[in-house]
This record gives structure tokens, sequence and C-alpha cells, in this order.
């Protein structure tokens, strides 16, 4: 699958990299085993990935599984994948470990708290407020937290479980009822909601809203000015209520975050005018 990387930091333990997939891949692609072991954490859309038993066995006896804002694909040497995606530019942050692989590949839980700290740490080393050491140690314990995790086996998953969070994922701006999505997944509502909580440790709507608000920090690191439509944009019924959705998950508001952004893009562009 054809990707840009972005190389942000690097030591002999961790290196941290952006990457951006280029172009659709609506097909499995081929069986690929890693050379070493890797996170990575989506900023916006979604992607399939199975888990192969061998590379040249494309997904016999695999494991298929959604990766979204709200989930990290850990990927080890030991386990063959091969992911497929509806569209070009899914983003991501990928953490590479260099040396042992400390837990098995799968699915892994990840906070809005997470995702906020690497938006952080990248503007400090940017801005140069950061020491090469404390960085290794922050994203090591990043990565450290994520993998402790358990394994989130989608095939422990009711499949309706499995098809909510591919719908959501696939447009979080949706303003569908519980009922609507249940009756997409084929689903009763009452049903829906408890092993949904259960599989997930999160409800439907809570589900929603940290893909809503994930997606919300990519556009605002992206240059978003427009709070109101972006709002809109993401499904909020107005900017007030996106306002106070964003700080309740992130204690921040999106203006704040919004301001430093902007902060930033224009010291890069001043940067590159020198």
């Amino acid at each position: 699958m054809p990707y840009d990387r972005d190389t942000l930091f690097a030591t002999p333990l961790i290196s941290w990299q952006q990457v951006r997939l280029l172009a659709p891949q609506p097909q499995w692609s081929d069986g690929y085993r890693p050379a070493g072991a890797r996170l990575l954490l989506l900023q916006q859309d979604r992607l399939e990935c199975e888990l192969t038993p061998e590379v040249s066995g494309h997904g016999a006896g695999g494991r298929r599984f959604l990766c979204d804002g709200t989930s990290a694909l850990w990927l080890t040497p030991s386990r063959p994948y091969r992911m497929r995606q509806p569209g070009a530019g899914v983003r991501g942050h990928l953490l590479c470990l260099h040396g042992d692989e400390p837990s098995h590949a799968g699915r892994r839980a990840v906070s809005l708290q997470q995702h906020l700290a690497l938006r952080r740490w990248q503007r400090a080393l940017h801005d140069g407020l950061i020491e090469p050491l404390a960085l290794e140690e922050a994203l090591l314990a990043l990565l450290q937290d994520v993998l402790a995790q358990r394994v989130d086996d989608a095939g422990a998953a009711p499949r309706a479980v499995e098809r909510t969070r591919e719908l959501l994922a696939a447009d979080p701006a949706r303003g569908d009822t519980l009922a609507e999505i249940a009756r997409a997944v084929h689903a009763s509502p009452y049903h829906l909601a408890r092993q949904f909580r259960r599989h997930t440790g999160s409800t439907v709507h809570g589900h929603r809203t940290r893909l809503r608000i994930t997606l919300a920090l990519q556009r605002l690191a992206q240059g978003a000015s427009d709070l109101t439509q972006l709002a809109l944009d993401l499904g909020f019924a107005s900017h007030s209520h996106f306002s106070a959705a964003f700080r309740r998950a992130t204690g921040t508001t999106p203006s704040a975050l919004r301001t430093i952004s902007t902060a930033r893009a224009g010291a890069g562009a001043a940067d590159s005018a020198r």
C-alpha cells in the first residue's frame, strides 16, 4: 500500500513517524510481515486489518477487524497482516519499536488524551521545547500504556458490535438514532446498547463522540478556522455543543487548540520564508 512517511523523531530504541496512505485500497493487500514491532494510531478515517497465519495464506483462518480513531493497530514480525481501506488520505502516527515485541499483535484502545499528548509533543518538538530524552521516555510510556490494554479481539464481539463500529467510523457526523443504527446492523436497540458497552467499554453515543473529537483534533491541526462550520461538519448541533463536548473530552477548548495550531502554522511559514 503506497504511503508518505515523515519521520518526526528517532532514537536507536524508538522512532515516531507520520504516515498518509496515498491511494485507495478497496481490495485486500498482499500479506506483509513487518520488519519490526510498530503501533499505528489513526488520526482520521479508518482501515480494515487482517492478521493472517502466514503471508501466503491470504487470510485463511485469519482474524479481521476495523481500526479507527478510537483504536490502535499493534503489528509484530511474528504475525503477518494485510489491509484494505475505502479511500486515499488515511493519516496516522506510527511508533516503531526497535527491539523486543512485548505483546501480541492486535487492536488496542486509544484515548483522546493520548491523541492530544501526541499533538502536544509534536508542537513542543517543532518549537524546540522538549529534550530528546524526555520525548523518548514519553513515547515509550504511551506505547506501553496502549499495549497494557487487553487485546481487543474482534472475533469475540458480536457481529452487530463490529458492524456498528464500521457504520460510525464510515461517517461520524451522521446523526442516526440508536433504533436506526440497530436496524442497519440487524439487532434490537436494547441488545445492541448492552453488547456494545460490554465489548467496547463505551456507549454507542460515547464512541461516536470520541470519533468526532479525534477528527476535530486533526482538522484543527490542519488549520480549520471556522469553529461553527467545523462543529456542523462533525455532526454537532452548534458551536457551543461542540465546545462543551470537546472540553469534557480533552480538558481544553477547540478555540484554544486552534490558536496554538495557527501560531505553529505561522511559525512554520516564517521559517520556510527565511
